[in-house]
């Protein structure tokens, strides 16, 4: 064999090992790409792969087909009777001689107005006939129903907090049976975050008393709808945390008087103090009664009893603001200590002849309790309680039929999720 022959040869020799050596690493690297793609840990169901989309993809149904995101369910419409209810209120607001309703949701920011049919209200909230919605800017906090330009209609006034530029009094105009008629509404400015809203009625003219940490914004209103800055009466209050903590009663001559939960001059504990606006550019602002601390609430008396209930812990006692010699004074009547734990009070006169009674909501907000007002010495009544087959949110109570019997109004949370409506006749039950 030639020199060149052995060279041919050795020069193949080497080409088919190179060949096999380049093959052999291409098997090796497949094999290692394998081995890692085995070791990554799988996502759990439900769970995208990291930098994947949360969209899930729809597989082409045919070769060829676009890879194409699943059809977007349009989001879950929250009806009316989702929300909540914060408070209920009572007036003829359409002039139409039945009672309306009036509730508003807090949290939400909204007010909506229920036109009354004279029977009261039963079921959920987005099947009653509906009159209004306006939503709130702010925080609702005090609210009052009342005649403000003397028409005929009710007038609602709503008390709003929040951001300073959020806060002020919100006025919803009743208007007379004229459905084409608008909805008017006025927002008037205050001072400062308002605490509790009280109306007063005389001489054709209405004046609301708007409580502020720091005294009483006053408003005068007439037939010509315009609110007229009256005096400010500045006072010391304490309002924080109560369910109430001003309440407008008439003295034994008829005139008003305002109470309120206010902070005595040695700043220990609290005072029961009233001033009577007859003439507020020189109100006299008095501390009728010491407390040992702030009170849970104030309730004005209902129907003219000229009661006021202040509620201390577990324990509600009634008092009369009198006059002597033209200046408020104070008389205690009377105690009666819960029998039950409670959330909330109300003041109803409920029967015809009857005297006020007192509602507590139980702890547990599932049963409303029924008090009679205590005269004399401290007692422990034996409450009726009345159940409401789920949670109440708010109460009122009003004379929803026509029978001359105030009825009550519940708006209930139920098992559903929802909020309904119930109204208790006076007929029905034994008041």
């Amino acid at each position: 064999m030639s020199t060149a022959q052995r060279l041919v040869l050795i020069l193949l020799a080497l080409a088919v090992v190179a060949t096999f050596g380049v093959l052999a690493m291409l098997i090796a690297g497949g094999t290692a790409g394998r081995r890692q793609l085995t070791a990554s840990p799988t996502p759990a169901a439900g769970t995208p792969a990291p930098g994947a989309s949360s969209t899930p993809i729809v597989a082409p149904a045919t070769p060829g087909a676009l890879l194409t995101p699943p059809p977007t369910r349009p989001a879950p419409v929250v009806s009316p009777s989702a929300a909540s209810v914060d408070w209920l209120g009572t007036g003829d607001f359409n002039g139409d001689g039945r009672l309306d309703l009036a509730a508003v949701d807090a949290l939400q920011g909204t007010l909506t107005l229920y036109a009354g049919s004279g029977n009261g209200w039963e079921g959920p909230a987005d099947a009653l006939s509906m009159l209004l919605r306006r939503s709130i800017a702010g925080r609702p906090v005090a609210y009052a129903v009342a005649d403000l330009d003397a028409d005929g209609a009710s007038d609602l006034l709503v008390g709003v907090g929040g951001a300073p530029d959020e806060q002020g009094l919100l006025l919803v105009w009743g208007r007379r049976a004229l459905p084409e008629t608008p909805w008017m509404t006025r927002r008037v400015a205050l001072r400062g975050a308002p605490l509790a809203v009280l109306v007063s009625a005389d001489a054709g003219r209405s004046t609301a008393y708007v409580m502020l940490a720091d005294g009483f914004q006053t408003l005068s209103f007439g037939s010509e709808r315009q609110a007229r800055l009256l005096p400010f009466v500045p006072a010391s209050v304490k309002a924080d945390g109560m369910q109430a903590g001003a309440a407008l009663l008439r003295t034994g001559d008829g005139a008003p008087a305002i109470c309120y939960v206010g902070e005595p001059a040695g700043g220990v504990g609290a005072s029961v103090s009233a001033f009577q606006p007859a003439a507020l550019s020189g109100a006299a602002v008095l501390d009728l009664e010491m407390l040992p601390a702030v009170p849970r609430a104030l309730l004005a008396g209902v129907a003219g009893s000229g009661a006021l209930l202040v509620w201390e812990g577990d324990v509600v006692r009634v008092g009369r603001p009198q006059t002597d010699g033209g200046r408020p004074t104070w008389a205690w009547e009377g105690a009666l200590r819960l029998e039950q734990p409670a959330r909330a009070l109300w003041l109803a006169r409920l029967g015809p002849g009857q005297a006020p009674a007192l509602l507590a909501l139980g702890r547990e907000r599932t049963g409303v309790f029924r008090y009679p007002l205590p005269a004399g010495s401290e007692t422990t009544p034996q409450p009726t309680r009345y159940d409401a087959h789920g949670v109440v949110l708010a109460l009122v109570a009003g004379d929803v039929d026509g029978d001359g019997r105030d009825d009550l109004v519940l708006a209930v949370h139920g098992s559903a999720g929802d909020v309904r409506f119930q109204t208790w006749a006076a007929a029905s039950y034994d008041w």
